[in-house]
Order: C-alpha cells, then sequence, then structure tokens
C-alpha cells in the first residue's frame, strides 16, 4: 500500500525549501568569493608588473644571458656532429689493410692530417663546453638573484 499523497508531498516541499535556501545562500557567497579571487589574481599580477618594469635591467641582462647559453649549445652540439667524422677517418686510415691504403692513395701524412684535425675539434669542443658551462653557473646564479619570487 502506497503511503498518503499529501505527507510525501509535505517532505518533498520541506526539503526543497531546505535546498532552496542553501542556493540562494551560495549565490550570496559565490560572486563575493569570485571578486576576492580576482581582486587577488589581479594583486599579484600588477605587483609582478611593476616588479619587473622596476627591473628590466636585470631581465635584460638575464636574457642576454639565457641567448648567449643557447648559442654556445648550438656551437658545443655543431662541433661534436664534425668530430664524429673525423674520428671515423682516423679509423679508418688506422685499421685499413696495407692493400687498402695503396688503392685508397693514403699515406702517413693523411692518417696526422686527420688527427690533427680531429684533436683540434676536440680541444674547441672541451673549450666550448667550459664557457657553457660557465654561462650555465651564471645563469643559475642570476636565477637566484631574481627580484621576482613565488611569494610576490
Amino acid at each position: 500500500m502506497l503511503p498518503p499523497r499529501h505527507s510525501y508531498s509535505k517532505k518533498r516541499i520541506q526539503g526543497s525549501k531546505i535546498s532552496a535556501q542553501e542556493t540562494y545562500e551560495e549565490k550570496i557567497r559565490r560572486p563575493q568569493q569570485s571578486v576576492e579571487r580576482h581582486y587577488a589574481v589581479m594583486k599579484t599580477y600588477y605587483s609582478a608588473r611593476i616588479t619587473e618594469s622596476l627591473n628590466e635591467e636585470y631581465y635584460d641582462q638575464y636574457d642576454d644571458l639565457r641567448l648567449r647559453l643557447r648559442a654556445k649549445n648550438k656551437q658545443v652540439e655543431q662541433v661534436a656532429a664534425e668530430i664524429q667524422p673525423l674520428q671515423n677517418a682516423v679509423a679508418t686510415i688506422q685499421n685499413a689493410s696495407m692493400l687498402d691504403r695503396m688503392k685508397k692513395g693514403f699515406s702517413k701524412d693523411d692518417l696526422a692530417l686527420a688527427t690533427e684535425k680531429a684533436n683540434d675539434k676536440i680541444a674547441v669542443q672541451k673549450r666550448l663546453q667550459n664557457i657553457q658551462q660557465a654561462l650555465s653557473s651564471e645563469v643559475t646564479r642570476q636565477e637566484t638573484k631574481a627580484p621576482l619570487s613565488s611569494e610576490s
């Protein structure tokens, strides 16, 4: 047997009154929270922009260091790509049999020249890596001196 229709409806109406009241209170709270959130975001943004404008020289130096570091990285990659074929040529000349050397026309001077070129490129690579390491540590040092922090 079903419960009387009016008692079921009464409970449902009471429940809807509570939820309607909660919904109304939530609608009142929501704009206030969004305004506060928006204000906090804007305050953070403008304080960051002001700090950035006041420290423009720092950011210019930092960007310059990053560009120089990228350029050195590219140079190191290029030199590393040039070293491999030179080392392969040296290995080919060294491992060639006497018959292959005569057929291809390799002489002792070719081996010395290829070895010298490979050693020169390796020295250039080491020098560039030292410069790259110095620039990288300078970039890290500049990052620690950054005027903007996560607390701003």
